[in-house]
């Protein structure tokens, strides 16, 4: 039998024209956050000096949002964060 799991990712940025959500039109950094409850969130650089106070553990920068999103799988893998 196959173990199937379904991960459920979770995104904040500021609303745009971009599907993403976050504001493209200049180069940013991104970065993997836990906060408190074990869940990892992808954040751009300005909203995470803004949320500082509640991240227990940060990792990157990462220059795209499809690495910050690939690692963030990975560490929902190694068991670093939880799916939500």
């Amino acid at each position: 039998m196959v173990e199937t799991r379904h991960y459920r990712i979770l995104i904040l940025g500021n609303i745009n024209s971009d599907a993403t959500g976050f504001d493209m039109t200049e180069s940013q950094k991104f970065y993997i956050v836990k906060r408190s409850a074990g869940n990892c969130e992808i954040l751009p650089i300005a909203q995470l000096e803004a949320q500082n106070p509640t991240i227990m553990e940060k990792w990157g920068p990462y220059d795209s949002l499809e690495d910050a999103i690939a690692r963030r799988v990975g560490l929902i893998r190694a068991g670093k964060c939880q799916p939500q």
